[in-house]
This record gives C-alpha cells, structure tokens and sequence, in this order.
C-alpha cells in the first residue's frame, strides 16, 4: 500500500482531487504539508464535506483549491463565503 506522498507523487502530473471524508479539522495541516511538500498544491483540489472544513483549510492556505462537497444544493453561497474555489451539486 502506498503512503500518501507517495500517491500524490504517482500521479504526477495529473490534477488531482482528495476527497477528504474526515471531518475534523486536525487532518488539514499534515494534508495540507504533504500536498506543499511534493509540489503538488497548483495541481491539487481538496475535497471537503464540511464548510467549516472549508473555512479552517482557506484559513491554513490561501493557495489550495477547496471543493465544498456538502449535501446541501443551496449551501453555494456558504461555501464560497469561507473560501470555495468549487462546489458539487
């Protein structure tokens, strides 16, 4: 089994999405130094099920790409209030 670094290292150069299911904010730094670490960040989206999942990563980042993957279709407006780049439908 590959380690994370490594993953995003073999998917070079691809753009990549990590779909994070965990909803505790205390996974984004590590996540977020792996990403900066292997040079990956312009070509990384985060996946994130929370918005304030996505307020506390635009707040550790001002550079990373964050997807609001929330189950609300109405919550657009939310999420780019704390700091979406994306939002799924």
């Amino acid at each position: 089994m590959m380690t994370i670094d490594e993953a995003i290292t073999a998917s070079a150069p691809l753009g990549l999405l990590l779909d994070i299911k965990l909803l505790d904010p205390a996974v984004l730094p590590p996540i977020l130094a792996i990403v900066k670490a292997t040079g990956a960040l312009q070509r990384c989206v985060l996946g994130l099920r929370d918005i304030a999942l996505v307020a506390a990563a635009r707040a550790l980042s001002s550079d990373v790409a964050l997807l609001a993957l929330t189950t609300d279709p109405g919550a657009a407006s939310e999420a780019r209030d704390a700091g979406a780049n994306w939002f799924r439908l």
